[in-house]
């Protein structure tokens, strides 16, 4: 690496004061780093303009630091209009094109938050996954529910369980169809995979499966998020789940990921979503590692062998 690592300008993508930003922080001032703070909602882009054409304002002050990033720490990327969405990857891809090392880079974020193409992606590379259909048509949503009788629906872009629904009821189906029907939304249709109220969270860092918890929900509900209230403790991957992390890093890339398995009453394994962006606040209580170190170790290692 030609700079040594307290030389490096460093970013943390973020919309809010998260804990995610700010153990992010701590690991990085530990290391010497100092990161600078960017806000997806501040980007801003001048074309075919001379730099003494700049304003001096925050704006410009934010856009002229953010361009000088080495890394990049990509914790956040706000919901927003299709064009605010595309705008935004579009500031990742160019930061990514004139060197700043984004993580994760945006080609692995665009590949886990749809879920469609995470699905897809997930079949193509042998590991079992969910029955889904995915339609534009209501009728074909219908269809999906008649065959199974027990289905989740999800957003096709979201996280944390926001969004979902469980439909077990005909009746239910069709208010809930028409209703996306209105919103013109997509309908992702899964069929709904027994799992005794838990399921597992693996945590892979540069291919590895570094660290796993079960998240298990008391109240019996089928949806086992940590912001829903459900428990977590630390498990020790088996030989099947790190094959499942090593399968996910080759087919999705990045630096790290965050897999959500479902142990099925029969006992098979089916993964349900990766996460380009994973959150892992629960996985550092479970565990007591220090995850967030564990990326920034792998950032700048990764960025060392890329640059050196």
């Amino acid at each position: 690496m030609d700079k040594r690592s307290d030389e490096l300008t460093v970013g943390i993508l973020s919309s809010d004061d998260s804990w995610h930003e700010r153990v992010l922080c701590e690991a990085l001032s530990k290391r010497g780093i100092k990161p600078a703070r960017f806000n997806p909602k501040r980007f801003l882009t001048r074309i075919g303009l001379e730099e003494s054409d700049d304003a001096e304002d925050d704006v410009s002050r934010h856009e002229e630091t953010l361009s000088q990033c080495d890394i990049l720490f990509v914790r956040a990327l706000p919901g927003g209009s299709l064009e605010q969405v595309v705008y935004r990857m579009d500031r990742l891809w160019a930061l990514a094109e004139r060197g700043t090392f984004v993580v994760n880079h945006p080609k692995t974020i665009e590949r886990t938050v749809d879920k469609c193409y995470a699905s897809l992606t997930l079949e193509r590379c042998g590991l079992k996954t969910p029955p889904t259909v995915v339609t534009e048509r209501s009728a074909e949503a219908l269809e999906a529910f008649e065959r199974w009788g027990d289905v989740v629906v999800k957003p096709l872009f979201g996280s944390r369980g926001k969004g979902m629904c469980r439909i077990t009821d005909r009746d239910v189906a069709l208010r809930v169809f028409a209703a996306l029907e209105l919103g013109r939304y997509v309908y992702y249709v899964q069929k709904f995979i027994p799992h005794g109220s838990e399921d597992i969270r693996a945590f892979v860092v540069e291919g590895e499966v570094v660290a796993a918890m079960v998240r298990k929900s008391d109240s019996g509900s089928w949806k086992t998020n940590v912001a829903g209230g459900a428990r977590s403790f630390p498990i020790r991957p088996d030989a099947e789940i790190e094959a499942i992390g090593k399968t996910v890093a080759s087919a999705f890339g990045g630096l790290y990921l965050g897999i959500d398995i479902l142990p099925a009453s029969d006992g098979g394994l089916f993964v349900s979503e990766v996460n380009g962006i994973p959150g892992f606040r629960a996985l550092t209580e479970a565990t007591g590692l220090d995850v967030a170190g564990l990326v920034v170790d792998a950032a700048l290692g990764r960025y060392g062998r890329e640059k050196g």
